[in-house]
């Protein structure tokens, strides 16, 4: 049997937190504040997982702009922590909207899937829109899942962010999860806003839910204000619909600068076919480009052909040539 250290206060390299994944950057004066909704008090410093903080909110309060701090979130693969009494939700829960204004300050989740991870940000019960808006610069958010939706008729948006060059690793989206906000218009799983902000990067992000029936023409992206920039590698769009007006994707008039890139993406409806993937404004503002992508049950990408694409939405071989998007 191989024995294994527990180190309490965790591990550092020249005074350098050690985290998995080796995405979040860090300088000589991070610090690392634990989040535990279950074992944690914001009354706590979050110093250490003994002494985790509960709510990501109480977290960014005591981050330090421009320092590369990062709120690790501590969750479970059942959906329950073993060593907690009482509780069976691992899912940090807000009261408000968590704004996240500080620049170069991160959230990691400990998870280890892709679609519904269980290391969840959500509502307490309070309904309120956005769940989460980032108006911060240089942020890494990695493994979590953000959940948002209630039986409400209005508009609700899952995630916004309006800063810019933000990094989004494994992280999923999942807006509209009740079925009125599923059939208002205005509903949202990630928006994208700021002119002349943007350049962040999406990969292996899923953005969406597929768990109720959409029956409007609201859209799981909406990149609007200019944003500059953007690109999604290796992302999952996932929907299910009841009619063939809701949209993976909209940009309106002058909502983008220079372009917006999909690589290796998949848009996968089930239910309804869709009339079209994306609405694209023939102002948009730059281009849509879509690299080694493939969209299942949709009839066309945007049927303004305003989408550039190597793959028509409902095939099977992809071609060469760049050609306008259509069927």
């Amino acid at each position: 049997m191989p024995n294994f250290t527990n180190f309490s206060n965790g591990v550092a390299s020249f005074g350098v937190p050690v985290i998995p994944g080796g995405l979040i950057p860090f300088s000589r004066d991070s610090k690392v504040f634990f989040v535990d909704q279950l074992r944690g008090s914001d009354g706590h410093d979050g110093r250490t997982p003994k002494k985790a903080l509960a709510t990501l909110s109480k977290a960014h309060t005591l981050m330090t702009d421009n320092q590369n701090d990062v709120a690790v979130v501590i969750g479970s693969v059942s959906g329950t922590n073993p060593n907690a009494s009482g509780g069976s939700s691992i899912a940090v829960r807000e009261s408000a909207t968590l704004a996240w204004s500080k620049d170069q300050c991160h959230i990691l989740g400990l998870a280890s899937n892709r679609i519904s991870q269980r290391v969840s940000v959500r509502s307490d019960g309070t309904d309120f829109t956005p769940l989460v808006q980032v108006t911060g610069d240089g942020c890494v958010f990695a493994n979590i899942h953000a959940f948002h939706g209630y039986a409400t008729d209005e508009a609700q948006v899952c995630w916004d962010d309006g800063g810019q060059r933000n990094s989004y690793y494994n992280v999923h989206f999942g807006g509209m999860g009740a079925q009125l906000a599923a059939d208002n218009v205005g509903g949202r799983s990630l928006t994208i806003t700021g002119s002349g902000l943007g350049e962040n990067y999406f990969k292996d992000c899923v953005i969406g839910l597929d768990s109720v029936t959409r029956g409007a023409a609201n859209s799981s992206l909406l990149l609007s204000g200019g944003s500059t920039r953007n690109i999604f590698e290796d992302c999952i769009f996932p929907a299910h619909t009841d009619d063939a007006s809701p949209l993976f994707v909209t940009v309106g008039a002058s909502g983008i600068d220079r372009f917006v890139l999909f690589k290796n993406c998949v848009f996968n409806v089930m239910g309804t076919a869709l009339t079209q993937a994306m609405s694209i404004d023939n102002s948009a503002g730059g281009n849509v480009l879509l690299n080694n992508c493939m969209a299942a049950n949709v009839t066309e990408w945007d049927a303004n052909d305003n989408a550039y694409t190597d793959r028509p939405a409902g095939a099977t071989l992809g071609g060469i040539a760049v050609t306008v998007a259509g069927t």
